[in-house]
């Protein structure tokens, strides 16, 4: 464990001394869809079929889209319609019932096909179709160690807090998730089931493994949460977390009808529309969204956007990095977590310091289920200040 100012152990250590003066304490190496494209695009359309059709059946685990819009002549109509009208190159579609809207993966057209799909009533809008990518790193192996965890307890444990984690798929068979009351869903079609990646076992494991053996070396933050993990990124050959606007679209809707408390985003990308739309809903319904930061993008091409109810997470090792926007807060970039088959390793970066801003958040919201976003960020802030004075 590193025992420096910024390491895990201290965060926490501070997080508690200001919050409680009560508390105590692989996969396919390309896109999983539109690979048939060079330069594929995102249609997005209203949906043109009836409130009842349009918001009952949702996209959900292992949902093939265009299957079902096959059988549906409504949603063929108009699909064909504007294929045939633009003479557009069509692949996966599916709907985003939170939005009432129908997407459909295109190759990108000419200018001037574009402009006049623009100026076209039947459409809302027409984006890229945007990759995304974790930000993480897995150092090595942890050698023969008893216990590796926390020194301390978050208050409640995130008890009485739905959290959602969005990222690649987790190993829900390890064994420090056999006391994890942990759901997990599929949202990457085709490309397997995802349970043997790197990344989104680390970030969930972090938060909900919860086996009390002393055999067992990760206690997870927020094991008293109730916790889904959603498969809506992919790991490639080279051990990174890939994503596209369809994986993510697919969970984000998703997560819009459970409507957690929290949405664990370990994850950065372009500024892509209809992910914001999905992301704006959130909100509006309450959910607090903690992504990772990312300094190779500036705010305005940044997924997810900065707004009131986005929290970043920022992970550092040894000295207070400078110039740290209002919305990001600190945390260790290094901790030790679950890995595939029944393994432990060190990882690090923006990625693994948000899990642990999560994990805060949440204790939190479980000690006061009606504090407010700002009073949050307040904390939090505040919390930083007195890590500084200290």
């Amino acid at each position: 464990m590193n025992k420096s100012k910024w390491s895990l152990k201290f965060l926490m250590v501070a997080c508690l001394m200001y919050l409680g003066q009560g508390c105590s304490a692989t996969s396919n190496e390309t896109n999983p869809v539109a690979t048939k494209f060079k330069h594929p695009m995102l249609l997005v359309i209203d949906d043109p079929r009836t409130e009842r059709k349009k918001f009952g059946a949702a996209a959900g685990p292992g949902y093939v889209a265009n299957i079902d819009y096959a059988e549906d002549p409504v949603l063929k109509r108009a699909t064909n319609q504007l294929v045939k009208e633009y003479k557009l190159q069509a692949a996966e579609q599916w709907p985003l019932k939170s939005l009432g809207v129908h997407c459909i993966v295109i190759e990108s057209p000419s200018s001037e096909v574009l402009t006049r799909l623009a100026n076209d009533k039947r459409v809302k809008w027409v984006q890229p179709f945007n990759e995304f990518g974790t930000q993480f790193s897995q150092q090595s192996a942890v050698p023969d160690i008893t216990v590796i965890s926390p020194s301390i307890t978050l208050p409640n444990n995130g008890h009485g807090v739905d959290i959602i984690v969005i990222d690649t798929g987790a190993d829900t068979s390890h064994p420090a998730f056999n006391n994890s009351s942990m759901r997990y869903q599929n949202f990457v079609i085709g490309n397997g089931n995802g349970k043997n990646e790197v990344h989104g076992t680390a970030i969930s494991g972090l938060l909900a493994a919860n086996d009390t053996s002393n055999e067992i070396p990760v206690k997870g933050l927020t094991s008293g949460a109730d916790l889904q993990h959603y498969r809506g990124c992919w790991q490639r050959s080279d051990g990174k977390g890939r994503c596209t606007t369809l994986t993510l679209a697919l969970a984000l809707d998703a997560a819009v009808e459970t409507n957690p408390n929290i949405l664990n985003l370990s994850l950065s990308g372009p500024k892509d529309k209809v992910l914001e739309a999905l992301i704006d809903k959130l909100i509006s319904q309450g959910t607090i969204i903690v992504s990772a930061h990312d300094a190779k993008r500036a705010p305005s091409d940044r997924f997810p956007q900065p707004q009131p109810g986005v929290i970043y997470a920022y992970g550092t090792s040894n000295e207070k990095p400078t110039n740290i926007p209002r919305d990001t807060f600190l945390a260790s970039s290094t901790a030790v977590s679950l890995s595939p088959q029944g393994a432990y390793d060190v990882f690090s970066g923006h990625s693994i310091a948000t899990p642990q801003l999560t994990a805060i958040t949440a204790s939190l919201l479980s000690s006061d289920p009606t504090i407010s976003k700002n009073t949050i960020a307040n904390r939090l802030k505040e919390w930083l200040t007195y890590m500084e004075i200290n």
